[in-house]
Formats: structure tokens, sequence, C-alpha cells
């Protein structure tokens, strides 16, 4: 299963760091484009997958969702990813839209054979995508790590080895958190075809 961690795109609760830079109306339609973006990305792995939501499911924008959608449980992320994959499988953030369908597969295909932990390394010290088996979640390694940090990755990775659980990692490019990441992904999206990450494209006007 795979499972977008997505925030109900209402203005001042999502994107709530590039606010300053662009204004809480902007940080939501880019939390929304986005979404949509990475919500073409599940679709194109032919997985099965559904939407975890914070916030209210009832909001007018789930309507156009077209797809699976449950609500995410109370807690850190790390009860959030524990809930969310009960079952195993990947779970995706909507930070990054830059993540090919393939790349996906791929972690997906690796918790099923090879790995107890599959972590899409970020450049900012986290992680953009994550895998992990049923083995891996029952024996709690989400739990204890210290979220938006630096250091995210790393402990993720620790906590993985402290338990002795078979770990591979991928490149997971870039989140897009800070005001200067939409001046990275508007670069990125330059190089590339223009059927990648149409709907934030739109946003960015490229």
């Amino acid at each position: 299963m795979l499972c977008i961690m997505a925030k109900v795109p209402v203005p001042g609760r999502t994107k709530t760091r590039l606010i300053p830079a662009i204004g809480a109306e902007n940080a939501a339609a880019l939390s929304a484009a986005m979404t949509e973006d990475v919500r073409k990305i599940a679709e194109a792995t032919g997985l099965p997958w559904r939407m975890c939501l914070e916030g209210w499911t009832e909001h007018p924008w789930t309507r156009d969702l077209s797809c699976a959608i449950e609500p995410q449980c109370a807690g850190d992320l790390g009860a959030r990813l524990t809930h969310a994959l009960r079952e195993g499988g990947v779970a995706i953030g909507t930070d990054c839209v830059l993540l090919s369908p393939e790349t996906l597969r791929i972690a997906h295909e690796a918790v099923q054979t090879e790995a107890d932990l599959v972590l899409g390394l970020a450049l900012d010290g986290g992680y953009t995508f994550v895998g992990a088996s049923l083995h891996a979640v029952r024996r709690g390694v989400f739990d204890a790590i210290p979220w938006s940090t630096p250091q995210t990755a790393a402990a993720q990775l620790h906590r993985a080895q402290v338990l002795g659980l078979r770990i591979r990692t991928m490149d997971g490019t870039f989140d897009v958190d800070e005001p200067e990441d939409i001046d990275r992904l508007r670069q990125a999206l330059a190089q590339m075809s223009n059927t990648v990450a149409p709907c934030s494209r739109a946003w960015l006007a490229l």
C-alpha cells in the first residue's frame, strides 16, 4: 500500500514556513497544487494507494480527490506513520513533487522482498518517502525520532539499526519547506519535461 501523508490546504495551517515570504493564501494554493501532483504520481505507480489527511476530511477541497481517504491519527509524525503503515507499505509526503513513479515502485518492492526500512533521503537531512515492513512497524521503527530536524534521517537509520532491521536508502531529492526551496523547485522543473509536476508548474507559472 502507498500512503500519501497530506494536509487539507487551509490558509494559515499548511506550508506555514512559507507564509512569511508568500502569504497564507499562496502557501495554501501551492500546497494544494503539490498535493495534486503527488496524487498523480501515486496513480502512475499502479500500486494500491490512499490519502491520509490531517485536517477536516469533509472540507470541500476533498470532493475532487477521487481516491480513498482516511484521517490521520493523533500524535506526532511517528504515531501517524505507524498508523498509516499499519499493514506495511510506503508513505510519501506532499512536499516533494519530483519523485518518479518508478522510484516509489522500487521502494515498495524493496519493502516486500529485501528491506524492513527504505528511506528516500532528502537534502535537508530528512526524508521524502519511507517504506516499512509490517515487522518494522510492529517493532516501533518510528518511535523516538526527532522530526523536522537535520538529524531526522540519521536518527531514523540509527533506530532501524538498533532494532536489527534490514535497511535500504534511496535518493529522495528535496522537499519544498522553506522560501528558498521554491526557487530550487522552479530551477529544477525548468530542466525537466513539462509532464513533471504540472500543477506546481502552473502555480509557478512555468
